[in-house]
């Protein structure tokens, strides 16, 4: 197992690399791009974060469903 995990990038290591390819003005631009669009990816940058209030009341469906009222 230690030497599996010598062999796998971990996380700080991939940043680093993704990194120096973003930061190289001798890359090409779409490598460039690319980096950066992986790092963002990995940050989280992408999300979109929605926040829901729902509020319900739960017993009164069950009992109109029970009681065979469809929509009501």
């Amino acid at each position: 197992k230690d030497a599996e995990r010598k062999t796998i990038m971990d996380t700080m290591e991939r940043q680093e690399r993704l990194t120096k390819i973003a930061r190289d003005d001798t890359a090409e631009n779409r490598d460039r791009e690319r980096a950066i669009d992986i790092l963002n990816k990995m940050d989280g940058k992408y999300l979109i974060k929605v926040d829901v209030t729902v509020t319900a009341k739960i017993g009164e469906v069950i009992r109109k469903r029970k009681a065979g009222v469809v929509n009501g």
